[in-house]
């Protein structure tokens, strides 16, 4: 056993593990699995720096121990996850593992955002799959989370001086968290569509009952979910309104709780859910489900920068049938 003198003498910060020579350190390794090694050399930078890359050479050599290695680094570091295809962690949540494009389209009568999956990575990843891995890129490309700001509308912003939100919030935009994933649906022998589910979550400073029409609607603004409906169209509806629940119009008060809010597209493939909740007195948010098809395009008159299924597709068409088919679809 050491003696606490031979240990080397320890510079501020540094641990007694670190004040080991290399020799030591790679004597500890060979009593570790590889994986454990390879892990062990990632301890700090001067624990690197002694042992040096030779662990993860090793641990490479099998398929087993380098799953587990990448699991392990996985853990401690959030913002990248697995990718058991390739081997690999894929930078999951940061501004460069987003594959959402965002789409500005000044053709319509209100111009606004809209985020989705984009076709030509949809494309390679079915190219993927059909291939057997051959060419294309791997599924787990498409997966991501993050935040983005969506800019306030200029008339908006005198309405929401008074709504609780931080003065930075109001100068910079609305930030808006997603996270997107992937699967492969199955509806036919020959059909096999590329399904997509996004999550956005935005922060309320209050319940979505304290606010006024005119906030929700500064809130909601030109925020698109696909190429032809936009987030405020899932607001709750009044049920007294004649042409309920088409075209009613928003109503001016809300019951509590605030019933879930479905609605589907009329031109492609695509399902939405808005839950409104409140769960406890300092936390109060919107979560927006959204699931589309992302094969071919909906030939709706409109450009696109990135594509919707047309609508005759799957024929018949009612609510939840994408989502309905991304959740028993198969995993990417």
């Amino acid at each position: 056993m050491l003696k606490p003198d031979t240990a080397g003498t320890l510079t501020p910060g540094q641990s007694q593990l670190e004040s080991l020579p290399a020799e030591l350190l790679e004597h500890i390794g060979r009593y570790l699995p590889r994986d454990a090694a390879a892990s062990f050399t990632l301890t700090s930078c001067t624990i690197s720096q002694k042992l040096g890359t030779n662990a993860w050479a090793v641990v490479s050599q099998s398929t087993k121990a380098k799953e587990r290695f990448i699991q392990k680094l996985s853990r401690d570091i959030s913002t990248y996850a697995p990718c058991l295809i390739c081997g690999v962690l894929r930078p999951f949540d940061s501004a460069q593992a987003w594959p959402l494009l965002k789409r500005h389209d000044g053709n319509r009568s209100t111009p606004g955002s809209f985020h989705a999956i984009s076709s030509f990575l949809a494309q390679k990843v079915k190219a993927y799959q059909e291939s057997g891995g051959r060419y294309g890129v791997c599924p787990s490309t498409l997966a991501c989370s993050g935040t983005f700001l969506k800019p306030w509308a200029t008339q908006d912003i005198g309405i929401l001086t008074n709504t609780g939100f931080d003065q930075h919030i109001i100068q910079n935009g609305l930030p808006i968290t997603y996270k997107a994933t992937t699967r492969l649906g199955k509806f036919s022998a020959s059909s096999t569509p590329l399904l997509s589910h996004v999550q956005y979550r935005i922060e309320l400073p209050s319940p979505w009952s304290s606010f006024s029409t005119a906030e929700r609607f500064a809130i909601l603004r030109d925020f698109y979910l696909c190429p032809h409906i936009y987030a405020s169209k899932l607001q709750y509806r009044d049920p007294s309104d004649p042409t309920y629940p088409a075209d009613s119009s928003i109503s001016y008060w809300l019951p509590d709780p605030i019933p879930e809010s479905q609605l589907l597209c009329q031109f492609c493939y695509a399902d939405f859910r808005a839950v409104f909740s409140s769960t406890s007195e300092l936390e109060h948010g919107i979560a927006i489900d959204v699931w589309r098809n992302l094969d071919g395009g909906c030939n709706d008159g409109f450009k696109e920068l990135v594509y919707c299924h047309p609508r005759d597709y799957w024929g018949p068409y009612k609510y939840g049938q994408v989502k309905q088919t991304f959740e028993i679809g198969t995993e990417l």
